[in-house]
């Protein structure tokens, strides 16, 4: 596997970061530093996971924080809904993290796939 700065799926997790910070900045704004914290804590740990992962040896290895890169695209997905079922952001902005983040899992999980081919 190439670097993984040159993976589509990690600067797509960039991306999603980069969507998220006009959200993280508003909802600080407003008081609601944990949900705040917690999803930065979330969506930046898809990439981190993604990074550590695919420098990884074993493909068992890089599944495993492949794995958990999906299950915190997966929480930061849930944090989503939260947000848009307490109408605190506009639903445009969730509605486009929602597709950033659902085409990244989709990634995610072919990445796991053909790692899962190979064992």
């Amino acid at each position: 596997m190439k670097d993984y700065k040159t993976t589509e799926l990690w600067r797509d997790t960039l991306r999603l970061y980069e969507l998220y910070v006009p959200c993280y900045k508003l909802l600080r704004e407003r008081g609601i530093y944990r949900l705040a914290e917690q999803m930065e804590a979330s969506c930046g740990s898809v990439s981190d996971n993604i990074a550590e992962g695919l420098t990884r040896i074993s493909r068992k290895e890089k599944m495993q924080f492949l794995y958990i890169a999906k299950a915190s695209c997966a929480e930061f997905q849930n944090q989503l809904f939260r947000l848009d079922t307490h109408k605190l952001v506009d639903s445009k902005e969730i509605e486009t993290l929602a597709t950033k983040s659902e085409s990244i899992l989709a990634q995610l999980q072919g990445l796991i796939n053909y790692y899962k081919k190979q064992l």
